[in-house]
């Protein structure tokens, strides 16, 4: 299971990517390279937040923060 300073720097490099993603003109090859590594950041934090959600000794704090 992931601790919370690992979601922490998970969230630290989301928003990374989004800074990279802006620095791109809107409509350019390099934006929508950046887009699609944003993307593909939250779909991995969405499958790591499930498996973590799917473990039935996860104390309630947690899985109230990683279900909102």
């Amino acid at each position: 299971m992931l601790g919370w300073l690992a979601w922490l720097l998970q969230i630290r490099e989301l928003y990374g990517r989004n800074r990279k993603r802006l620095r791109h003109v809107p409509g350019s090859t390099e934006r929508a390279a950046a887009e699609s590594a944003l993307r593909d950041h939250v779909a991995n934090m969405a499958v790591r937040r499930d498996i973590v959600l799917a473990d039935e000794k996860l104390c309630s704090p947690w899985r109230t923060s990683l279900a909102e």
